[in-house]
């Protein structure tokens, strides 16, 4: 069992060092690259809703 915390504890410390991976745009700002996708998706989703 105190394997298996351990495997817990290291799995967020993964995901914050993958976090601020996406460099800074021309612009400077870091999360562009993010909110571009995320716009992407919504986007696509929208999409696909519509022609059902």
């Amino acid at each position: 069992t105190e394997t298996e915390t351990e495997t817990e504890t290291e799995t967020p410390t993964e995901t914050e060092t993958e976090t601020p991976t996406p460099e800074p745009t021309e612009d400077g700002i870091p999360g562009f690259g993010i909110i571009l996708t995320l716009m992407a998706l919504v986007l696509a989703v929208g999409y696909s809703a519509r022609r059902e």
